[in-house]
C-alpha cells in the first residue's frame, strides 16, 4: 500500500503524533486522545479526505500503548479503513499488536519482472481484508522475538478485458484467501521509529502460508538492516539494505515489490514485482532553519524470479531531494516533502515520517 501522503488540515495537531511540547506538559499534562481530520494526495490516490483517531495510554512505560482508527476515501474511489492496537503488558517487556484493515483500491498493474514498462499499465481494482496479530517478547541486548499470525482475503473486483489479469498470465488474478504464521527476530536500537537520528535495526522475518481456499502453500523470507549515524548537530546519515525471497504457489499481488514512497522513490507504486527483491537506500538528512530540514537521497533496487539472479541484472536507480518540517524544534514527528527521479519518470511525495 503506498503512503497516502497525509496532510493535516490543522498543522497545530502535529504534536499529537510526536512529543508533547513543554508548555502543554506544564499546564495540563500530556494529551492522550486526538481526533485529526486529514487530506490526502498523490498521483496514485488523487485527492482524498478522512479522519484519524488516536488514543494513548500506559504513558509511564518507555513505549506508550495506543489504539488507532482511521478512515480515508479518495477521488479515485479508493477506500481504506484500519484499526490497530499496540498494547504494552504490565511487565514492561512484552507487547501485543493487532491490526485489521479493509481496502478497496483501484490501481495499476505493470506486469511481473525487472524490465516492465510504465507506458501502458492496465487498471484493476483489488478489494481485501487483512489481519495481523503479533506477540512480542523483549529479550536481552535489545533483541525482540515476535510470533503471530496473518490473514489476507483478496478479490479482484474489476479488471481490463484482454489484459494480463484477464488472460490468466499471472498467478491468482481473481485473488484468494491466504493465512499462516509469522515469526520475526529483530534487534532495534533506534531512538525514534519515525524520524531516527541514531541507532539501528536488524530484522529477520518468516511468513508462512500453509492455508488457502484454493491452490497450494507458499512462504516468504525478509532480511533487513538499517543504520543511522549522527556525527554532529542535526546531520544524519541513514542506510537501509533489504532482501526478500519467496517460494511456492504465491499470488501475484503478494510478490516482492519496488516503487513508491518507501521502496525506491522515483518509480510508480508497485512498478516492479517478482519472487525476489534487493534494495539499497541512503539518505543524508540535515537541518536548515529551526523547524525546517532537508534531505538528499539515492536508492538502487531490482527484482528477480529467484535470489540467485538478484545481482546479475540491472539495478534501477532513483534519487532526489526534499524538505522536512517539524511542528516544533526538536519534535520527533515530521512532515516530509520529497521530489524523486527514476529512469523514465519523476514523482512527488508528501508524507509523515521518513521513508525508513
Amino acid at each position: 500500500m503506498p503512503c497516502l501522503l497525509f496532510l493535516l488540515l490543522c498543522l497545530t495537531s502535529l504534536p499529537a503524533f510526536g512529543q508533547v511540547i513543554p508548555d502543554e506538559i506544564e499546564e495540563s499534562g500530556p494529551r492522550t486522545f486526538f481526533l485529526v481530520p486529514t487530506l490526502a494526495y498523490s498521483t496514485d490516490t488523487g485527492v482524498g479526505g478522512g479522519l484519524t483517531a488516536l488514543k494513548t495510554y500506559h504513558m509511564d512505560q518507555s513505549r506508550p500503548s495506543s489504539l488507532r482508527a482511521s478512515v480515508l476515501y479518495t477521488s479515485k474511489k479508493q477506500a481504506l479503513t484500519s484499526l490497530s492496537l499496540d498494547h504494552g503488558l504490565p511487565n514492561g517487556r512484552d507487547r501485543l499488536t493487532l491490526s485489521l484493515r479493509y481496502v478497496k483500491f483501484p490501481t495499476r498493474f505493470y506486469g511481473v519482472g525487472n524490465d516492465t514498462s510504465n507506458h501502458d499499465p492496465e487498471s484493476y481494482t483489488p478489494e481485501y481484508v487483512r489481519a495481523l496479530a503479533l506477540f512480542e517478547r523483549g529479550l536481552r541486548w535489545n533483541f525482540r522475538l515476535q510470533a503471530g499470525g496473518y490473514l489476507r482475503n483478496q478479490a479482484t473486483v474489476k479488471k481490463e478485458p484482454g489484459g494480463l489479469l484477464d488472460s490468466g498470465a499471472v498467478h491468482y488474478p481473481r485473488g484468494r484467501l491466504d493465512a499462516g504464521p509469522v515469526l520475526s527476530l529483530l534487534r532495534d536500537t533506534r531512538d525514534n521509529t519515525l524520524a531516527t537520528r541514531t541507532g539501528g535495526m536488524l530484522m529477520a522475518r518468516f511468513w508462512g502460508f500453509p492455508w488457502q481456499d484454493s491452490g497450494r502453500s507458499f512462504n516468504s523470507f525478509t532480511l533487513e538492516a538499517r543504520h543511522f549515524f549522527n556525527p554532529v548537530g542535526g546531520l544524519v546519515f541513514a542506510f537501509q539494505a533489504m532482501l526478500e525471497d519467496s517460494g511456492g504457489d504465491i499470488p501475484f499481488y503478494l510478490l516482492s515489490r519496488l516503487g513508491g514512497d518507501e521502496f525506491l522513490r522515483g518509480y510508480e507504486f508497485e512498478r516492479f514485482r517478482d519472487r525476489s527483491m534487493a534494495l539499497l537506500q541512503h539518505d543524508i538528512r540535515f537541518p536548515i532553519l529551526d523547524t525546517i530540514g532537508g534531505a538528499l537521497f539515492v536508492a538502487a533496487g531490482q527484482v528477480a524470479p529467484n535470489a540467485r539472479d538478484l545481482f546479475s541484472g540491472d539495478f534501477h536507480i532513483g534519487y532526489g531531494a526534499g524538505l522536512r518540517y517539524r511542528a516544533h524544534s526538536g519534535d520527533a514527528m515530521l512532515m516530509r516533502f520529497d521530489y524523486a527521479k527514476g529512469e523514465d519518470a519523476d514523482r512527488w511525495y508528501v508524507s509523515f515520517g521518513e521513508a525508513f
